[in-house]
């Protein structure tokens, strides 16, 4: 908040408030208002000042990752990097201890109330992301975002940074088998629907192209060890909840975690799948560390990305979800990625990624410039340097803001404006390219442009395309017991977990 890119020209902060999520002991000792309602401690603008002057402003955003995304969205510093869309606007900072659901809702109802209190139209800009959630809209935090959302209260999320990686894979038969690439550890969410009644699968974890597997079914959880020569890999299966409490869908979570301190390799193993009842089959799944990727059983876009990539919360119904373009030219990245940003000026960026959503919704909405974006250092203190400095980043956290800024500037003129509203202005002017077609998974409706309207009455809503789904196996058969799955030799008792030899390099 030391920076001159959130300073008026007095020298004073743009900032009206700053929220933390922190518990009220904490919010008292530190010279906060405690807000019971929503649980976030609150600091006006005189605490905010005198901060500034006393040189104790910069612990609010570690990391400088808020401070580059609010530069982007509304900086007011004159110099060449330093302003934003929006420099005028007022700005309500809510800082995050831990980003989970809980505090971004406490964030976001916050931030809803200070808007009110203020009689202002407020556009709220989300530059994170998770693969947890079920990516249909049914999240809690998605949910949330489509209920306060309306009339003057817009939010803005990031389209996230997969869309160079095969991090989700689906099935539509009954039984499947999908192999995946691990480097030292993987997390797999998989979720699945139930209709009329429960869908019950069975999940296994195993060596390619053997019988020895780690396996579990709807109901019930597991775990055991994969014995890689001089690593090992654990294996824990959570499928105890026939329906997941958000949304009633089955749910399962897979962790593959190498027990070596060093994890040198990256090593192949197998997901095997099969439905034992249900009424439809389509499982999908989304790998959420980074740190696996998924060989089959994913899509392409026509862009050369891949599909279904889209991360919670820019899979809210009523969410403006942004997407990345190649905007300024960048030799290092070049060098380190083997890419080359100056051909692909204009283009989607790589690293950006795709929709459609579960449901089948197009995302994102729009795209923007987010390779690569100068702004505002988080890191900058003026004790140290008086000039202040500007850091270049790349993401779909850096083009959100710029959306957020235009949409700012079009609710100065149109303060009651609803998230479908804003949705039909974006889109019905937005940039497109010659001989692509809009929508699409990769650019949305076109690249965000501002052009200056007074008056609205759009009832844009997010378009759906058709998801495949398989027929399901219907009444649920037996269950094989363990004994008909293991070789006499390698049967487990009902306390030991499960040691699979998998002979042939460690992880």
């Amino acid at each position: 908040m030391c920076h001159s890119a959130f300073l008026d020209s007095q020298g004073n902060t743009r900032v009206k408030f700053l929220g933390r999520v922190i518990d009220e002991d904490i919010c008292s000792k530190s010279g906060g208002n405690y807000v019971q309602d929503v649980g976030v401690c609150e600091f006006n603008e005189g605490f905010i000042n005198l901060a500034i002057k006393l040189g104790k402003c910069n612990s609010y955003d570690r990391g400088g990752h808020g401070t580059l995304v609010a530069g982007i969205s509304a900086g007011s510093d004159l110099s060449i990097f330093g302003r934003g869309v929006a420099p005028e606007a007022d700005l309500v900072v809510c800082s995050l201890l831990e980003y989970t659901d809980t505090e971004l809702i406490k964030c976001l109802e916050w931030i809803k109330s200070k808007a009110e209190a203020l009689k202002k139209p407020a556009v709220v800009n989300l530059s994170l992301g998770t693969h947890m959630d079920p990516h249909d809209g049914t999240g809690l935090l998605d949910r949330k975002i489509d209920e306060l959302s309306g009339r003057g209260f817009i939010v803005v999320v990031a389209q996230s940074n997969e869309g160079d990686r095969p991090i989700h894979a689906y099935t539509t038969k009954t039984e499947d088998t999908i192999p995946i690439l691990v480097r030292g550890e993987a997390f797999i969410v998989g979720w699945y629907k139930n209709t009329n009644s429960v869908s019950k699968w069975k999940v296994e974890v195993c060596k390619p192209d053997s019988i020895y597997c780690i396996f579990t079914r709807t109901g019930s959880d597991t775990e055991g060890t994969i014995i890689l020569g001089d690593g090992d890999y654990d294996v824990a299966i959570n499928m105890s909840m026939e329906r997941d409490p958000i949304n009633g869908d089955g749910r399962f979570e897979i962790l593959i975690s190498c027990r070596a301190i060093f994890s040198s390799g990256t090593y192949k193993l197998e997901l095997r799948l099969e439905q034992e009842c249900g009424d439809v089959a389509r499982v999908d799944m989304w790998e959420v560390t980074g740190t696996g990727v998924f060989l089959s059983n994913y899509e392409r876009d026509p862009f050369g990305g891949y599909k279904f990539t889209v991360a919670s919360p820019g899979t809210a119904k009523r969410a403006i979800t942004v997407g990345a373009i190649n905007s300024r030219a960048d030799d290092v990245f070049d060098m380190d990625n083997g890419f080359d940003t100056f051909q692909n000026l204009g283009k989607v960026a790589n690293f950006s990624s795709s929709g459609p959503t579960r449901d089948g919704r197009i995302k994102p909405n729009i795209v923007a410039g987010g390779a690569f974006v100068i702004g505002p250092d988080g890191t900058y203190d003026p004790s140290v340097d008086p000039n202040p400095t500007y850091v270049l980043g790349a993401g779909t956290s850096l083009s959100a803001p710029a959306v957020t800024g235009l949409i700012a500037l079009f609710l100065e003129d149109n303060p009651y404006a609803t998230p479908e509203d804003v949705k039909e202005w974006l889109t019905s002017n937005a940039l497109r390219d010659i001989g692509l077609n809009y929508p699409n998974f990769a650019y949305g409706y076109g690249k965000a442009v501002y052009y200056p309207q007074t008056g609205y009455g759009g009832t844009m809503e997010d378009p759906v395309v058709s998801i495949a789904i398989g027929g399901g196996i219907g009444v649920c058969k037996e269950p094989f017991s363990i004994v008909d799955i293991n070789p006499p030799d390698k049967q487990p008792s009902d306390s030991e977990p499960v040691v699979v030899d998998n002979t042939g390099g460690g992880c």
